[in-house]
């Protein structure tokens, strides 16, 4: 079954997860459920999914040598606390500034994943943009306790986080297709 004919996540997707989940608290359980993942939604030749050279926590799609989509991989105690919030997302935004300027499509797509809490975030290259803006209501001195509380809301194992990755997959492949 491929993933481009798919409407929902197969069967034992959730379960892996769920087995994940209950295995340790180890932020590293989910690298290899989301490397099959990826290996799963981009299995052409085209693609390569590679853990980045100095983040062990990030896969990357790789198309000819170039970044197309990363996933920073943290576990679900992330989302508990406003400073490991603002970590994750600082942490994104610095991936975004290492890779943003190699990506050869007019957007380089972005995943947190928290456990299975996701938040999405597109970096325009031509612009030199990371959607969603950096939240400026912390400040060095103050961070609200809700800080991005609702940021990772978006469940991976839903309808809804299906159809999420499955349009930045369909996306990806447009632009790679319309570059040929």
């Amino acid at each position: 079954m491929s993933f481009d004919g798919t409407t929902s996540w197969p069967t034992g997707f959730a379960e892996m997860f769920n087995t994940i989940h209950n295995s340790s608290s180890d932020d590293r359980r989910y690298y290899a459920a989301y490397n099959k993942l990826l290996n799963w939604m981009f299995p052409s030749w085209d693609f390569l999914v590679s853990p980045h050279h100095e983040s062990p926590d990030l896969l990357v799609v790789i198309n000819h040598g170039k970044p197309m989509l990363f996933i920073s991989v943290k576990s679900e105690r992330w989302v508990s606390n406003a400073g490991t919030r603002m970590r994750a997302d600082a942490l994104v935004r610095q991936h975004y500034f290492d890779m943003l300027g190699e990506c050869p499509s007019p957007v380089l797509w972005g995943v947190s994943a928290l456990g299975t809490n996701i938040r999405l975030y597109q970096g325009r290259t031509n612009e030199n943009i990371i959607a969603p803006r950096y939240d400026s209501s912390m400040t060095q001195n103050h961070l609200p306790r809700d800080y991005l509380e609702t940021a990772w809301e978006l469940d991976l194992l839903s309808q809804e986080g299906f159809n999420a990755m499955k349009n930045i997959a369909a996306k990806i492949k447009v632009q790679l297709a319309s570059q040929a």
